[in-house]
């Protein structure tokens, strides 16, 4: 019987944490700082090999009048007119997106430019 009152004001204490992302009580310690992550990208130790639309770049406006598009999308964009499908293309392709990693790694790093 002592177990079970021992748990409800934890349980409580993660329930209003999960609702409202406040923190009440010792149940609950902060994780700033921790440097985690989303167990989804844990195989991950470097971000910057994710494809994902960032950054989002100023462009001349395409037949869709859009001024903003991802580095991804342009480069994907790129890599049809350039490289043939298959293992042609293959080599033209990896260097593209090492490229895209640069890229990255340089914008983690503060970097900026055209």
């Amino acid at each position: 019987m002592n177990d079970a009152m021992d748990i409800a004001p934890r349980l409580q204490e993660h329930v209003v944490f999960h609702l409202t992302g406040k923190r009440v009580g010792p149940g609950t310690e902060p994780v700033e700082g921790l440097q985690l992550r989303p167990a989804l990208f844990a195989r991950f130790g470097d971000l910057t090999r994710l494809r994902y639309d960032f950054p989002v770049v100023l462009a001349e406006p395409g037949a869709g009048g859009e001024y903003l598009r991802s580095l991804s999308e342009l480069l994907d964009a790129a890599m049809k007119k350039i490289a043939p499908a298959g293992i042609a293309g293959e080599r033209a392709r990896r260097s593209v997106l090492r490229q895209e990693r640069q890229i990255r790694t340089l914008l983690r790093e503060g970097k900026s430019g055209t």
